[in-house]
């Protein structure tokens, strides 16, 4: 049998849509079917209007959907990443509060607990400790010398010694560094050269003392007897004061002040300067040095010269000394120059030792 031929028509289509079947032109698909195979054998019942589908959805409605779907999905998104977020800072937040604290049997098994008691730790450092100095002088009033290689310098400036004469001005600090000493014998070459003795040999006069050790002791180093006999060193008498002490021969000295003050040139812009304070208010020597620098001197400070009361700086640079026959204070202080180089150190040391009162 042919096969029919199909169109989605509504009934009232049906009924009025001529069809050709089998050569025969019919008003109606039901009709010509009839016509065709002989009326009454087979009846076609037509589709009921029901099954030919529903009706599809606008377009602006199914747009409006999808928009609400996507919302939904937006929020819900957003609500996730804020749980998320309130979650883990809150973990985060616990476990900093957390302190796990030792297990006491812990510590035990592993030996790390005792009965004794734990010192607390100090939160500032203790001070060092710095014994006096201690010198056996031989012969008498001798200091031996301190090396201050690693120290700073706290020293008077020329202007600060000047006004030391009058207004006891205490000095500032500055760095220094040690000169050459070539034969290490703890003169410099500098200091050996002032001398006459030997830069390249500890013992120059060969007498089994070191050139170091007989000048601070205030023998030659470079022959027998005395320091005074050496030829490089004269002494120096302050009638007005009535004092005297040693010096290098070659240096200059200048008066200033009426001799309250006497400089000693050393060159390189070097200078030692001796002062008389006349301590008018007659201080012991601890109670004049608290009132002119505001601090008490401390025991490192101390150094042995028979017959005198005496005060050093920390860097060995300056000297306050007081006889008990006298109210005068006297200040020996050693002036680097702006080089900064300690070329005099033993020297200066020799000129306090041989310091004295002269009547």
């Amino acid at each position: 049998m042919p096969e029919l031929e199909k169109e989605s028509l509504s009934q009232q289509e049906l009924g009025d849509k001529k069809f050709n079947v089998g050569g025969l032109n019919v008003n109606n698909q039901q009709d010509g079917l009839r016509q065709y195979i002989g009326h009454d054998e087979i009846v076609v019942h037509t589709m009921p209007k029901r099954f030919f589908g529903t009706k599809k959805t606008s377009g602006k409605k199914a747009k409006t959907t999808g928009m609400i779907i996507l919302f939904i999905g937006v929020a819900f998104i957003v609500f996730a990443l804020i749980f998320a977020y309130l979650y883990f800072l809150s973990v985060d937040n616990t476990s900093e509060s957390i302190i796990v604290e030792p297990i006491e049997s812990d510590i035990k098994n592993a030996g790390l607990l005792t009965t004794e008691a734990i010192p607390e730790p100090s939160l500032e450092p203790e001070p060092a400790i710095i014994e006096p100095e201690v010198v056996e002088p031989e012969p008498e009033n001798i200091i031996e010398n301190i090396d201050i290689s690693s120290t700073t310098a706290s020293i008077a400036s020329s202007s600060d010694v000047v006004n030391l004469a009058t207004t006891t001005k205490i000095s500032t600090g500055q760095a220094f560094t040690i000169a050459i000493d070539s034969d290490q014998d703890g003169l410099s070459d500098f200091e050996e050269e002032v001398l006459g003795t030997n830069s390249q040999k500890n013992d120059s006069d060969d007498d089994t003392f070191g050139d170091k050790s007989e000048l601070l002791k205030l023998y030659n180093p470079t022959g027998a007897g005395q320091l005074i006999v050496n030829a490089n060193i004269k002494k120096y008498t302050n009638l007005l004061y009535n004092y005297s002490l040693y010096h290098p021969a070659n240096w200059s000295k200048e008066i200033m002040g009426g001799e309250e003050s006497i400089m000693f040139n050393l060159g390189n812009d070097e200078f030692i300067q001796v002062i008389i304070d006349s301590n008018t208010t007659q201080d012991e020597l601890k109670n004049w040095y608290k009132n002119q620098t505001g601090i008490a001197a401390v025991s490192s400070q101390d150094f042995y010269k028979k017959g005198w009361f005496t005060i050093k700086s920390l860097d060995n640079l300056v000297y306050y000394l007081k006889h008990p026959e006298k109210n005068e204070i006297i200040i020996i202080s050693y002036n680097l120059g702006l080089k900064n180089i300690l070329s005099y150190q033993n020297i200066f040391q020799m000129m306090v030792n041989s310091l004295e009162l002269s009547y």
